[in-house]
């Protein structure tokens, strides 16, 4: 069996050991085991991993698994009976650390080239176009959705495979110390920094915190490592650059030099845009099939990634072309007359107004409206960060905002304020009910907002018609 949380890969009991330097205290000494996070998806020849959180402990599911798959388990404390057909069982001092600890041995064993990425936005859309580049050559290993944080990147190693000529990794954080532990885990040889923004403020007292902890990325880096960053940005100064390591940098400022920059650039709309870039000493023309001039941004730190991870031009010119988005990331689709831009993936301040920025070069007929909500996460900050979406929805002539949560009303009130028509609703449901009434032939809907507003109900709501909304 093999699912994103029971990936293929397996290591003998003795290499298990080695990696945690965990203790056997029963169960099978010999074969090869793989390993798995969740109960639901256990089979036989796997070990089960008993990660503790807030909400759930597997430590309560060890003798369920053990007995009913005669499987193995790494623990953090001993269970109180170890049937004598179960597998391995190992006692290590933290679950989460081990399975990092396993992920770096299966990932060392075949040693591929590992680039990884962070950033406050465009993480996502960035490991997306660098993985495209790099596949044009040969396919090899990404991680796929959500799958960035302490289990997720180890989860996503287990599935290595010695075919995988390269690794693409995305790394998020929420707090100090996470990127850190992500790259000692990966030890990428190109590590790459899109940019720094106000996010995850409820877990920092400053964008330069964020910075900090953003630049644990680079810490690490050994000599013929390569950091890739921002040219000309304040926060790529926070950045560590340990001797012998190279630094590469992207720009979309054309009075910036930097090692991959804009050249010329030609706005589409909502089909994407073109652009020259100069890569090194040479230009290249690509199209990319995501709108706005924020996307630039991202396709060139990928292609700075992409050059330092040994990719020519033509694949970087086929790979941004070629590249598709996961999850709810710019998606375009008609709804009856109604163009809708979803992207309701997730929201922090930088990534809202970039796509108010695109709204506002769509290039249409009919009139511009946005449907946003809350912006979690932003601590003592909240309220005059929504209120500065307000104000910036009025300098781009939004023709109508919808916003729906508590902390989107003070978008709304100083929208209004400005002069923009705007309305306040508890919830994205609520929205969408009030769209239905709103919305005129021609329009083009953008949808934006922190993951736990789910404004993709908007969507749902337009799609079923008002019946669908009561």
């Amino acid at each position: 069996m093999s699912s994103r949380f029971h990936p293929p890969a397996k290591l003998t009991v003795a290499e298990i050991l080695e990696a945690t330097k965990g203790r056997l205290i029963g169960g099978e000494t010999e074969g090869e085991w793989s390993f798995c996070t969740d109960s639901r998806a256990m089979s036989r020849g796997a070990v089960f991993v008993a990660l503790r959180g807030e909400t759930f402990d597997g430590h309560r599911f060890v003798e369920q698994v053990t007995t009913d798959w005669s499987a193995g388990a790494l623990v953090e404390e001993p269970p109180a009976e170890i049937p004598s057909s179960a597998g391995p069982v190992i006692l290590v001092s933290d679950t989460l650390v081990a399975l990092g600890r396993v992920a770096r041995a299966v990932l060392f064993r075949s040693n591929p080239p590992v680039a990884a990425v962070t950033g406050s936005v465009g993480k996502t859309t960035t490991r997306a176009m660098l993985a495209s580049i790099l596949s044009q050559a040969q396919p090899g290993l990404a991680t796929e959705g959500n799958f960035n944080n302490r289990i997720g990147v180890p989860l996503t190693l287990l599935g290595l495979r010695p075919e995988h000529p390269w690794v693409v990794l995305e790394m998020g954080m929420s707090e100090p110390g996470e990127i850190r532990a992500l790259a000692s885990i990966a030890e990428p040889r190109v590590r790459v920094i899109t940019t720094v923004s106000a996010g995850h403020l409820e877990f920092f007292d400053s964008v330069e915190e964020i910075a900090d902890a953003k630049g644990e990325l680079f810490e690490s880096a050994r000599e013929g490592d390569t950091l890739v960053m921002q040219a000309g940005a304040w926060f790529s100064d926070r950045f560590p650059r340990p001797e012998g390591a190279r630094v590469m940098t992207f720009s979309t400022d054309r009075l910036t030099p930097a090692d991959v920059q804009l050249v010329d650039w030609t706005d589409l709309g909502l089909a994407g845009s073109k652009a020259r870039i100069r890569v090194g000493g040479s230009q290249l023309d690509i199209e990319l099939p995501l709108a706005g001039f924020h996307q630039l941004h991202n396709a060139l730190a990928a292609a700075a990634a992409a050059r330092a991870m040994g990719a020519g031009l033509e694949d970087i010119r086929r790979g941004l072309a070629r590249v598709e988005l996961p999850g709810r990331r710019m998606r375009i689709e008609t709804v009856g007359e109604v163009t809708v831009v979803d992207d309701s993936y997730n929201a922090n301040p930088a990534s809202v107004l970039a796509a108010l920025e695109t709204l506002q070069r769509a290039g249409v007929g009919g009139r511009r409206v946005a449907a946003l909500g809350d912006m979690l996460e932003l601590g003592t900050e909240e309220v005059r960060l929504h209120k500065e979406i307000g104000e910036r929805a009025s300098e781009l002539k939004l023709d109508l905002l919808v916003g729906a949560g508590a902390l989107m009303a003070n978008a709304v009130e100083a929208a209004q304020l400005a002069g923009v028509q705007a309305h306040s609703t508890p919830d994205s449901e609520a929205a969408g009910r009030l769209l239905h009434t709103l919305l005129e032939p021609g329009d083009v809907l953008l949808l934006k907002g922190s993951r736990g507003m789910r404004m993709e109900r908007v969507l749902d709501s337009l799609r079923s018609g008002p019946e669908g909304t009561q």
